[in-house]
């Protein structure tokens, strides 16, 4: 058995990439010996050559009764988007409501803000609890194709019970698609089964508190439903509420790298050829010396073009006489980061 007030917040297909930040288990407000304010910082990488066309900022709060109205104050850089208002989607379960607030902030971030930071106050005599913030953002770019499904709400599954989203899209072609969902876990003895058309994709353990979870997604023609699945060791185990699901397929022409080794003078440098032999050029990207995971060397590349190379000379002294080592390129494209491994034998 569950309880549910999820909705579909966007539903669409973007010439374009989405972009979720998120940030968790932010604060508790308000009542005794609580901070009356909280800050979060939501990070992300927004692409260079994209367009923003929408950005949707969620709260999700808990609280002993939120149905009435409480006095708040909620600021995404330094405007204020609301001083007193009634949640927008509320559930109920034992004398706690869980409220999530939505709101359309486009016109702040179209501002072209460098940081994205969210201030809440509250000053009431029941405390409240900030379960997180999510900031969906859709950047229409040329590069890329996208489909979407992101639904948030509250959706309380007791121990040994599950819940059913319906979905219905057919992920793209040469895509990369991925379950993205945020949910509250009681115990550390209550794990989430994830099934997507009746085909179980894993059950996993969270911290408690709020967690996050990304699961790729292959071989499905098409996506009907999700099934999330509460596995408790008791039915006394308090319930696993979902706060978000989103569904992301993207299809997106990337860059790709070739690393080779060209030539090693011994205690003066090793050079190394770095070629780009994807489709498009990358927003950024450096190289990184990498020996027993510990970082040897880094330095920034210049962004290359489609079958465009660059030769870096590595100071032999900063690999340390490693007789082998890896050579990491790191790129980003389109608000998403990607890398490329090479072993190295000098």
């Amino acid at each position: 058995m569950s309880i549910s007030s999820f909705i579909n917040i966007e539903s669409t297909t973007i010439n374009g990439i989405p972009i979720i930040a998120r940030v968790v288990n932010v604060a508790r407000l308000g009542g005794i010996g609580n901070p009356n304010t909280a800050k979060a910082l939501l990070e992300y990488t927004p692409p260079i050559d994209g367009n923003l066309k929408k950005a949707i900022l969620s709260i999700f709060v808990t609280g002993k009764d939120l149905s009435i109205g409480f006095r708040w104050k909620v600021k995404y850089c330094g405007v204020t988007l609301s001083r007193e208002f009634r949640p927008q989607i509320i559930t109920s379960a034992n004398d706690i409501s869980h409220a999530v607030l939505v709101f359309d902030i486009t016109p702040v971030v179209l501002a072209n803000l460098k940081t994205h930071e969210v201030l809440v106050s509250y000053d009431g005599i029941h405390p409240i609890i900030l379960d997180g913030i999510t900031m969906l953002t859709l950047y229409e770019h040329k590069d890329s194709i996208s489909i979407l499904n992101y639904s948030i709400g509250v959706s309380i599954i007791k121990p040994n019970s599950s819940e059913t989203f319906n979905i219905g899209i057919r992920p793209l072609k040469d895509s990369n698609t991925s379950l993205t969902l945020s949910y509250y876990t009681p115990s550390r003895y209550s794990a989430i089964e994830i099934a997507i058309n009746d085909r179980t994709m894993g059950t996993y353990y969270g911290s408690v508190g709020v967690d996050e979870l990304e699961i790729p997604i292959r071989d499905f023609d098409i996506i009907n439903d999700i099934t999330l699945r509460h596995i408790a060791s008791t039915e006394y185990s308090s319930p696993i509420r979902v706060l978000e699901t989103a569904l992301v397929s993207v299809r997106l022409r990337e860059p790709k790298f070739d690393i080779e080794l060209m030539d090693v003078k011994p205690n003066d440098y090793v050079r190394l050829r770095v070629t780009n032999v994807g489709e498009t050029k990358p927003d950024h990207m450096l190289l990184v010396a990498i020996s027993r995971g510990l970082p040897l060397y880094k330095c920034k590349l210049n962004n290359l073009d489609p079958n465009q190379s660059v030769e870096v000379k590595l100071p032999f002294k900063a690999i340390r006489h490693q007789k082998s080592f890896i050579a990491r390129v790191i790129w980003t494209k389109a608000g998403r980061t990607f890398f490329k491994d090479s072993r190295i034998e000098i």
